[in-house]
């Protein structure tokens, strides 16, 4: 559902009108550079394109990525803007911490650029000639993994069809940012769990006991020294490394 800067209902999707745009945008989010490989930056880029081709109403866009220890601030990346317009934007909301980076809300919302209380937001966009913003968040699951963001230089240009064909190109670049290693929660987590099965296996191995038991070994020494699980995996699997250059 969109909502305005109070929350309010702007109308209802029309999801039939959307069939043929989604199979165009689907095409080109693949993210192919010129090179042939496949990359985030690509689908930041043809996303961004496409919002302003598709998405009724809107004249410029940005993609923002934003890293796991900022997630549900306004710190973020700016990987794309189709122009300087988009771009200037994006950067002043990210300096003045103005940028609707949600952790768990997954609405769209719709910000009158007019309104003088977005302060300095509002007089960048003024000299631009942009009335408004659409923010749409990038979900993976309930992981929050940055911002698409629309502008349009036209008043009371976003409705309910915009915010849906603008949800559509969002959804592609969540997955696009997971499927291509964007989403530094997910790699840390996958490499913290390689590292505490890399350490489990020594144990096993060096103290001829089971995998729960050498899991129980590290959560004991991690408790003990209080000190984090994978720290002391990574130093279980250095012990191994220094084994192996005597």
């Amino acid at each position: 559902m969109i909502t305005d800067d109070h929350g309010g209902d702007t109308g209802a999707p029309h999801p039939d009108r959307l069939i043929t745009r989604i199979a165009d945008m689907a095409r080109a989010l693949r993210g192919v550079d010129e090179s042939g490989t496949r990359s985030f930056s690509a689908v930041a880029a043809a996303a961004a394109a496409q919002t302003v081709a598709l998405v009724p109403g809107v004249d410029h866009a940005s993609v923002i990525v934003v890293p796991v220890e900022h997630r549900g601030t306004s710190e973020g990346d700016l990987r794309h803007a189709t122009d300087t317009v988009a771009a200037d934007l994006a950067r002043v909301q990210l300096e003045l911490g103005l940028h609707p980076i949600p952790r768990t809300v997954r609405d769209v919302t719709v910000t009158d650029l007019t309104d003088p209380a977005h302060g300095a937001l509002t007089d960048t966009a003024a000299r631009a000639g942009v009335t408004a913003m659409m923010t749409l968040p990038l979900f993976v699951g309930e992981r929050s993994v940055g911002v698409l963001t629309a502008y349009a230089d036209t008043a009371d240009t976003f409705d309910d069809d915009a915010a849906a064909t603008g949800a559509a190109i969002a959804t592609h670049v969540a997955l696009a940012a997971l499927a291509l290693g964007e989403d530094t929660s997910m790699r840390t987590a996958l490499a913290s769990r390689d590292l505490i099965g890399q350490a489990k296996g020594i144990l096993m191995e060096r103290y001829d006991v089971d995998a729960a038991a050498a899991f129980e070994l590290l959560a004991r020494i991690s408790q003990e020294d209080n000190r984090r699980l994978v720290t002391v995996a990574a130093d279980v699997v250095g012990t191994r490394t220094t084994d192996q250059t005597r």
